[in-house]
Parts: C-alpha cells; structure tokens; sequence
C-alpha cells in the first residue's frame, strides 16, 4: 500500500462523501481511462453511492462499458487539474488525461489508479438501474473497495482542522466558485 493510503471498511467511507464536496469520477474500460469532476453525488446508503453523469460525458461511456466507476474526493492541492478535467472532454481531446497532468497512485487488487490529491477513493460497482440512467443521468454505485488518506481521519471521523488548507475538500457553487471545508463545529452535549 502506498504511504498514507489505508483501506477502509466499505461501510465507513460514507463518512468522507458526505461533507458536500466535489468528486472525480473515474472510469475505464481496457486502457481507456477518462476522469471528470462532478458536484451531484453523495452517500445513497452506507455502502452505497450516487453520482449524476450526463450522457454526453465521456466518462458515462466508460461507465456503461465496464460496470464500475471509482469516485475520489480531490482537494485545494489539484484544483487547476480538476478545472482542466471539468473543462475539457475525451470526446474531443484524446490526451485529455495526459494534459490535465494528474498523477495517480497504484494500489494492488484496486480496478483503478487512485488521483493523488485526493483523500478518499470508492470503487464502486453499477446498480442496475437503467430507467433512471436513462431519465435522470443517475448512477448508483455499490461500494466494493475504498481507500483513504490516513492523515485526514482520527478515530473514525474526518479531522481537517489541523491539516494543511490544501487538504481541505472542494464544495463547488458553479463554475469556478469554490469554497475549502471549514472548522469543525461541537455541539455540546451531542458530541461523539
């Protein structure tokens, strides 16, 4: 395992996609890789995830071809990487991956390279759902391996507050607009 990627439990990682940021999507069909940002995607379920892929994308195709999707959640660390990956598409620029820049991690028994600059990785394999695929863009992904980055959780919990603001994950309000994760915030009496 790569230093500081640590395997979750696929019932823990839930915990990380849930803070509202944005995702990468990752899909790949033979050596035919494809990765673009996404906002619309959260926890389903504990073991579950769901993420809106137009069919437009590049990356659906990949998707619908092999089954599977990985969804990472980036950082401060790679936003001009996820700018160029949201504002380019493979349909019309084939070396899209190479010119975004974006490095990966290998991770044996892992279907998919992990993005560096990321702290948290979901393999996720398709639920079969074709009618809402169809009608809504969306996609509902069963959870069967999944990754984190050891410095961002304690004792089960994501703790940003002590990291480095290039830690901090990317909730997005259109376009450009993106804010980094704020403090913690205890509420007395409810804290676990």
């Amino acid at each position: 395992m790569t230093a500081n990627i640590k395997t979750i439990s696929v019932s823990e990682v839930w915990k990380l996609f849930n803070l509202g940021g944005t995702v990468l999507v990752e899909a790949q069909s033979g050596d035919d890789l494809d990765i673009m940002p996404a906002s619309w995607s959260c926890p389903l379920d504990y073991d579950k995830l769901s993420v809106v892929i137009d069919s437009s994308h590049y990356t659906r195709k990949l998707v619908e071809k092999d089954g599977y999707f990985l969804l990472a959640l980036p950082t401060a660390k790679i936003i001009e990487k996820l700018m160029f990956l949201g504002s380019n598409s493979k349909n019309s620029l084939s070396s899209k991956i190479e010119d975004s820049k974006i490095e990966f991690y290998k991770v044996d028994d892992c279907r998919f390279p992990l993005p560096k600059g990321c702290v948290a990785w979901a393999v996720c394999k398709v639920l079969p759902e074709t009618e809402i695929q169809k009608k809504y863009d969306l996609f509902l992904g069963q959870i069967v391996q999944a990754f984190y980055d050891e410095r961002v959780i304690k004792d089960g919990h994501p703790q940003f507050e002590n990291l480095d603001a290039d830690f901090s994950i990317l909730p997005n309000f259109g376009g450009a607009m993106f804010y980094r994760l704020g403090k913690r915030l205890p509420v007395p009496g409810y804290d676990d």
